[in-house]
């Protein structure tokens, strides 16, 4: 009946987070209109149009990623290679690349949580306290709501990859890359020398893991090979010999891990050293570390019940509630450690913190009759998720103000959209585009093309070129002084889109002067694209 029921509660959390994530969008579609059309993302849109992007290269045919919203095409390199391949499903089976986006994002999430709930399974004994874990590292997040209050926005508002929900809410890679490094850190009575299965398993799981998220293999590899060294340090300590001979085995899955993943992460690295584009991208793809009131607050009231779990089980040390700790002590350190990535280590933390949160609830229980010690750990559990929800409830609320205010990066105009669809019919697959800041961000994702710049990371030298295409529309322009800016362009400008949102950073008599000066290839009621002769 016990395992029953934690089925049960298992389904119900499962379809839960499935239609709480799924459902916004599905409402997105609903509420568009004859002049707007959904754009497809919800939360960070910007880095969601540019996961489209990518997504257009696969369709397109490449295997290589290039950054698609700098000019300049580069060599190209096996980078992001999750959503190129997603491109190349779209392309094979005639399917729109939004709809592989959120059909993988909806796989992924349940692999995700299927991950979680097995580690929960095989982290605690009690199936009471697996339940509780499962529901709260599922559904809940930190205490972001309060800081509103203090005008802080906390990292669990957007620093999707640190929480099960909010990475099943933004995209496809985060939940794949969490039930990835999920799956192979879970604790199971294993022997000291792998079954060849099992190491073809754990080695292909880190070189999926390098491909989706190289961060995670970073942490994959020093949480297990923390619990070896774990081991050998206190191999002749009578206290330690519980978890003696099962941390020994995650000596040998260290070993697999590293063979398997440990080959992508190089290639990054080296590739984002050497190639002249890519290094610029990577030096401009700063990620600092949340301060630490934020980190506080943005994993609290997990981080403060987790006090109380790591002090019970510091009591009783085994390999169980050792990867828990090694977990979240390589995850603080490396998120504080002096890199230029430091959020990146954030990834799943909440996962080992909920599972603590939840045995630190449990702790003083005895000497309680079993009606007493159920009434009470219940009436901590449902503080626990109450004080646990309200940020994400936030966010959805956020994502339905968005929706009735059609707000301009959740949806486009329909005119730029039908000039999108010319501009994939009518021009050069590397051609180039002129074109607003935002305008910039969608033309990559829904055409393929070039722009001067579009994303504060993946346009390289963003900021300079930021600047100068902000220039060009909100600057008092004369009558054949338009060729002579965009002979100072750092690259050969091919066409000038001219929309809604350009006009909104234009001076008064812009487009007149424009249009005196090019000719238009193609117009509608908002958009004029105009062909820059060269």
């Amino acid at each position: 009946m016990v395992i029953k029921n934690r089925i049960v509660w298992k389904l119900i959390v499962i379809v839960c987070v499935v239609l709480i994530t799924q459902l916004p969008y599905i409402y997105a579609l609903i509420k568009e209109e004859n002049d707007f059309v959904f754009g497809g993302f919800l939360l960070n849109p910007i880095d969601g149009y540019s996961y489209l992007a990518k997504m257009y290269e696969g369709w397109s045919g490449e295997w290589k990623f290039t950054l698609p919203y700098t000019a300049e095409v580069g060599n190209g390199s096996y980078l992001f290679t999750f959503y190129i391949v997603l491109g190349h499903l779209a392309r094979i089976f005639n399917l729109p690349l939004l709809g592989v986006f959120h059909g993988a994002r909806l796989i992924t999430t349940i692999v995700m949580l299927l991950a979680i709930a097995r580690f929960y399974e095989l982290t605690l004994s009690d199936e009471r306290l697996q339940m509780a874990a499962f529901a709260v590292s599922s559904l809940g997040s930190g205490l972001g709501w309060l800081a509103i209050f203090l005008r802080m926005t906390t990292s669990d508002f957007w620093v999707a990859e640190g929480y099960p929900f909010l990475s099943a809410y933004a995209n496809p890679h985060f939940p794949l890359g969490l039930g990835l490094l999920v799956w192979i850190i879970t604790p199971h009575e294993e022997a000291n020398k792998l079954l060849p299965i099992s190491r073809v398993i754990y080695s292909l799981s880190s070189f999926g893991l390098g491909l989706i998220s190289p961060f995670g293999v970073l942490i994959a590899i020093l949480i297990t090979g923390s619990a070896f060294f774990v081991a050998i340090l206190f191999q002749n300590l009578e206290r330690f010999k519980t978890i003696l001979e099962q941390t020994k085995g995650y000596g040998n899955r260290f070993i697999w891990i590293v063979i398997g993943g440990s080959p992508v992460v190089l290639y990054e690295y080296w590739v984002q050293k050497s190639d002249p584009l890519l290094s610029i991208w990577n030096a401009q793809n700063q990620t600092p570390a949340p301060r630490l009131l934020d980190f506080i607050l943005s994993f609290s009231p997990a981080l403060v019940f987790a006090l109380l779990g790591a002090w019970s089980v510091m009591r009783k040390p085994e390999v169980k509630s050792c990867i828990l700790l090694l977990w979240i002590g390589v995850s603080f350190l490396m998120v504080y450690a002096p890199t230029s990535l430091q959020r990146r280590f954030l990834m799943g933390l909440f996962i080992p913190l909920s599972v603590l949160a939840i045995i630190g609830l449990d702790v003083f229980q005895n000497g309680a009759t079993n009606q007493n010690v159920s009434r009470k750990f219940i009436a901590r559990f449902l503080l626990f998720l109450i004080l646990s929800l309200p940020t994400n409830v936030i966010i959805i609320l956020s994502s339905l103000h968005g929706i009735s205010t059609h707000n301009e990066l959740v949806y486009i105009h329909k005119s730029e959209m039908d000039a999108f669809h010319w501009i994939e019919g009518n021009s050069s697959h590397r051609s180039v585009f002129l074109a607003s800041p935002e305008t910039g961000l969608l033309i990559p994702a829904f055409t393929g093309r070039r722009v001067i710049f579009g994303h504060p990371y993946e346009t390289v030298n963003a900021e300079q070129e930021e600047r100068w295409v902000k220039s060009f529309f909100d600057t008092k322009i004369t009558e054949g002084s338009l060729k002579e800016t965009l002979s100072k362009a750092s690259h050969q400008v091919d066409f000038i889109f001219y929309g809604p949102r350009e006009g909104e950073i234009s001076l008064p008599g812009s487009a007149v002067v424009i249009a005196s000066e090019f000719f238009p290839v193609y117009q509608n009621n908002e958009v004029t694209i105009y062909r820059v002769d060269k």
